[in-house]
């Protein structure tokens, strides 16, 4: 029984094979002859065309594992050719999707030699195959089909970047990209070298100086031309500008909080490589000129701006140039003279780095506050004001140099400018706002018997309820005059008792006999002088206001009964009298 099935089974074979290969298919050869040259690539699509593969199986074998000549269809080779060890048939979809990009790039970048196998030429690292099999609803040339890939190219073209085919995310790499770019990825192949953006094939560390110089200089291949903006220290290499730097060990970045690098396990391509020119947001990056319109350190203008580079602007959030890049604190406090100007007098030429006495548009100027030459000398004012300001040069007649009535008021001494500017002096932060106007407050200890000292403000420009004025208001600082010779009565005020109504009130003796006649009648005005402008912090009158008669008197204030010893006409020439004698 069973050899009578074998011979039925064997003439149903014959008969298949005498109409199989002769009729069923078009594109089949004739009996005894071989395939067309052209079957390699055509024959996917053709045993498709039929179920089961029913045309293959009359010279393959019922179970398509060859017979007589007809290879096995499980063969993993034919001669060079790579076929289907693991039968007819794809590892994809064979509907036509596959076609696309998306579908299949991410299966290719994983492992090209997948693709290899039915699509490319065998061969390992180093011999550059062709993949240019198959794929009849392409054209049969496989992926070198027009629209897809040139020829020796199995990924775009310009898979180096900056696309969002970064060829980053290659696997297999000892494997798929040895094919065509050399055993050791030098380029021993018709693929390019991977040491030129790699300083090793190893690590992959990059080679930053490969596409741009370290500054750019500006040559055909390393970008906009960066000149002396990029000496600059505190612009901290690149990062200020672009929110990255090469790492400190070379060969990897070193970013910014809010840089975005690139990821290789979401196949997020970042800031680097996304195609874009990445600039600063936060110093004001100005796209129409290339410059920086809010930098700390300086203003727009053409010296500190570069060329276009052609492409687009991508703005982050990478700082402000202050105190993340500045050697020092930034703001206000950096003004006092124990930070800025002692560092400043320590070792000067280091300020120059970002700012210069005369300017060269380098924010902030230093002639912003030192109006003549700076002369790094810690305690004195000359470089802003002369002392006291005199509207004279080097500063001449502007804030905060203007005269005023500062040179009568030298006799406050030392401490002076305090009198007047309590809480103002060059180790606040008041001394150095810049609204023109000076901060006038008194100390208390000039504050008159019926309130306190006051400053009237910039538009009358008067002081009242000042002890040195007796509590009077006080002339125009800028305009008034006062001789203190003779204009006596300005400041003191006759009073019927001591410190009534101010403590430089007139009051003992027979003061009111003589209160018609000037004040100069009596008392010598180069006698006031020596000490009429002592003690002005005090209640007090330092110096004797006896020892200040005119001599023609003979007035003796150390007898017992002090008196004028010598008679005069116009006053009462026949006697002498007692000044506490009213």
């Amino acid at each position: 029984m069973m050899i009578r099935n074998m011979w039925v089974l064997s003439l149903m074979v014959l008969v298949a094979v005498s109409f199989g290969c002769s009729e069923s298919n078009s594109n089949a050869p004739q009996v005894n002859e071989v395939h067309p040259d052209s079957w390699i690539s055509l024959h996917g699509a053709e045993a498709r065309s039929e179920v089961d593969f029913a045309s293959c199986r009359s010279c393959h074998g019922i179970e398509l594992l060859g017979a007589g000549s007809a290879p096995s269809c499980f063969s993993s080779a034919i001669g060079t050719q790579n076929c289907h060890a693991g039968g007819p048939g794809a590892p994809h979809p064979i509907d036509g999707s596959f076609l696309d990009p998306a579908n299949h790039g991410p299966q290719a970048k994983a492992d090209l030699t997948v693709c290899q196998a039915c699509h490319g030429e065998a061969g390992g690292a180093g011999s550059n195959p062709r993949f240019n099999i198959g794929i009849s609803a392409a054209g049969g040339t496989g992926c070198e089909a027009s629209g897809c890939h040139s020829t020796n190219y199995a990924h775009p073209e310009n898979w180096a970047g900056p696309n969002n085919t970064f060829h980053y995310t290659a696997g297999n790499i000892e494997t798929a990209c040895t094919l065509c770019h050399g055993e050791l990825l030098d380029g021993d192949g018709v693929g390019t070298s991977c040491l030129g953006c790699h300083s090793s094939a190893t690590t992959f560390a990059l080679d930053c100086t490969f596409c741009h110089g370290n500054p750019p200089e500006g040559t055909a291949s390393t970008g906009v031309p960066h000149g002396d903006v990029a000496d600059v220290s505190l612009h901290n290499v690149c990062v200020i500008c672009h929110g990255m730097k090469e790492s400190a060990a070379g060969g990897g970045f070193a970013p910014v909080t809010d840089y975005a690098l690139f990821d290789k396990t979401t196949e997020t391509l970042g800031e680097h490589w996304n195609g874009k020119i990445n600039m600063n947001g936060e110093t004001g990056y100005n796209e129409g000129n290339q410059g920086c319109d809010t930098a700390v350190c300086h203003i727009n203008v053409s010296a500190f701006q570069l060329s276009d580079s052609g492409l687009e602007v991508q703005l982050g959030d990478y700082g402000t140039g202050d105190s993340s890049v500045a050697p020092h604190i930034v703001g206000e406090q950096w003004l006092l003279p124990d930070q800025h100007a002692a560092e400043a007098i320590g070792a000067n030429s280091s300020c120059l780095d970002c700012h210069t006495a005369a300017g060269l548009n380098i924010q902030p100027l230093c002639s912003e506050c030192h109006l003549a030459a700076i002369n790094y000398q810690l305690g004195t004012c000359s470089s802003c004001h002369n002392n006291p300001p005199d509207s004279a040069g080097p500063v001449g007649d502007m804030s905060p140099n203007r005269a005023g009535a500062h040179g009568g008021h030298g006799a406050l001494g030392t401490d002076a400018c305090n009198s007047c500017h309590d809480g103002a002096g060059s180790g606040t932060l008041t001394h150095y706002d810049d609204d023109g106007l000076a901060d006038v407050a008194f100390l208390s200890a000039f504050n008159g018997n019926r309130g306190t000292a006051t400053y009237n403000g910039p538009i009358l420009g008067t002081c009242s309820n000042i002890s040195c004025h007796g509590g009077q208001t006080t002339p125009r600082w800028q305009t008034g005059t006062l001789d203190v010779a003779t204009d006596c009565t300005s400041c003191h005020e006759r009073g019927p008792a001591a410190g009534v109504p101010e403590d430089n009130s007139p009051y003992s003796g027979a003061f009111n006999h003589h209160g018609s006649l000037d004040c100069t009648t009596c008392h010598d005005p180069a006698k006031l002088a020596i000490d009429h402008f002592s003690g002005l912090d005090t209640p007090e009158f330092e110096g004797d206001p006896a020892a200040t008669i005119v001599d023609a008197f003979g007035y003796d204030p150390n007898a017992a009964t002090p008196t004028c010893t010598t008679g005069l006409a116009v006053c009462h020439p026949t006697d002498s009298r007692s000044w506490f004698d009213d």
